[in-house]
């Protein structure tokens, strides 16, 4: 969780693109998440709430990990 945390503040916080770096940045940290077995849960109206505050300094990073991790779960092998 934490690293999928981390790759979000970082492009939310650096802003590399001109548009769209919330949205970039959550879809790296998800898709970073998945790539490594976890299933993420959240609406989209929380999601994209808790992706405006890190961007707004309401959320650390920490807080932002924490976030993940209670709206995320291992996915089942077969």
């Amino acid at each position: 969780m934490e690293l999928g945390a981390l790759y979000t503040a970082s492009v939310v916080s650096n802003r590399p693109f001109v548009d769209g770096n919330k949205r970039t940045g959550f879809v790296i940290g998800i898709l970073f998440l998945e790539l490594n077995g976890y299933c993420f849960s959240a609406s989209e109206e929380t999601a994209a709430q808790a992706v405006i505050d890190l961007a707004a300094g309401k959320l650390n990073e920490a807080q932002y990990a924490a976030f993940l991790r209670a709206n995320s779960k291992p996915v089942k092998s077969r």
